[in-house]
């Protein structure tokens, strides 16, 4: 209900108007995070590190370093289990020597990448321990089915997604921190209980705070929703116009300028909604510029307008890219960037004889935008 008693308006009254009223009509675009500042890759299994198996509840398992697959460069963690019955089976796995390997800063968000075999739904949980010496075994999520999935837990949440297992448990965590290594769980006693692989991959610190940002379209143009897990924050949205308007959670209306396409927004933990408006007919061209260095090509892509959301890399030939010092081979991937990305640099080689084309599909805030870089046979 959205009156009291005595038919005065409740506070969610207005805030049920403000999103009525800015998603009017509107259609959902994508989700991100808005203010990640940094990322720090602690592991991606490509230096060949060993690690400690720990086994539970009669579970058995092994630990391998595998190039059948993996979400980038050329390996992958693959984790073996055979689950039993009891609500404490797992395997674990922790890096060597120490059991533990240091995070820099003070990251909001631990991400890893991982996939299964097609078996039933299997638990994942990321082990770390702060300064205090409070040890955190904190669930990621299920893992099914065969693809790639990005998993995510969130240290500037409010606590109650971690199993404590020991320390000053005071449930707040002091930084440095670190890594702990891996938990494959099952999810309930009464879960299905068997044998399968987990594949994990790119396990990474983000740092900034965990702000969210659901896009959408609609007849005004783009509408972006923003709030925080805790407190405030400031985040820039995209914007095609100069400014920019922002409807809060009790449903006043601010005018905010957006200079250089970006307006600087303070968002909280109640969601206000940031009309952004429409983009110019026709929209602002993509810069591409491309340098030749020796056999690579180094490419930079510039947003035409705001940011530069994704980048669709199809149909390479005779190519492999380098971004962000990790190399995909030659054939399809899309690349998500982070909230705030204007512009974004890669390096294209070739991997044989002849000539190389990369057809690149650029999606910034006015949408699509279709080119390619390339070299020719002799080049």
């Amino acid at each position: 209900m959205l009156l009291k008693i005595d038919d005065s308006k409740k506070l969610a009254f207005n805030a049920f108007k403000a999103m009525t009223t800015a998603l009017k009509g509107a259609t959902f675009v994508t989700q991100s995070l808005a203010a990640t500042t940094s990322v720090e890759t602690v592991e991606n299994f490509e230096s060949g590190r060993a690690y400690e198996l720990f086994l539970t509840g009669g579970a058995t398992g092994v630990f391998n370093r595998t190039s059948t697959t993996s979400h980038s460069g050329s390996f992958s963690g693959q984790i073996t289990y055979n689950m039993t019955g009891a609500a404490n089976s797992a395997v674990v796995v922790a890096p060597l020597p120490t059991f533990f390997l240091p995070v820099s800063g003070t990251p909001s968000r631990i991400k890893v990448w991982a996939r299964g075999d097609g078996g039933p739904a299997t638990e994942l949980t990321i082990g770390f321990t702060d300064a205090n010496g409070e040890v955190y075994d904190a669930i990621l999520g299920l893992v099914s089915g065969t693809d790639w999935k990005e998993y995510t837990y969130y240290l500037d949440a409010v606590p109650g997604t971690s199993v404590l297992a020991q320390g000053n448990q005071n449930n707040v965590i002091e930084y440095p921190i670190r890594f702990g290594g891996i938990g494959v769980h099952i999810w309930t006693v009464a879960s299905p209980v068997g044998s399968g692989n987990i594949w994990v991959d790119d396990v990474q610190f983000e740092s900034g705070p965990t702000v969210f940002d659901y896009e959408f379209t609609g007849p005004n143009g783009g509408v972006h929703a923003l709030w925080t897990l805790q407190g405030q924050a400031a985040v820039s949205v995209p914007a095609p116009q100069p400014t920019v308007t922002v409807r809060d959670f009790g449903n006043g209306v601010t005018t905010v300028a957006a200079p250089g396409g970006s307006a600087r927004i303070t968002a909280g933990v109640n969601p206000i909604f940031v009309t952004v408006g429409m983009c110019s007919s026709p929209r602002p061209p993509v810069l591409v510029t491309t340098t030749k260095s020796g056999a690579n090509l180094l490419v930079s892509i510039t947003a035409g307008s705001g940011t530069i959301r994704t980048l669709n890399f199809h149909d390479a030939k005779n190519a492999t890219i380098q971004v962000d010092n990790t190399t995909n081979p030659g054939t399809s991937f899309v690349l998500s960037l982070p909230s705030g990305t204007q512009q974004k640099s890669f390096t294209v080689s070739r991997t044989a004889a002849g000539a190389v084309t990369v057809p690149i599909i650029v999606t910034d805030v006015c949408g699509e935008w279709k080119t390619f870089v390339g070299m020719g046979a002799g080049a």
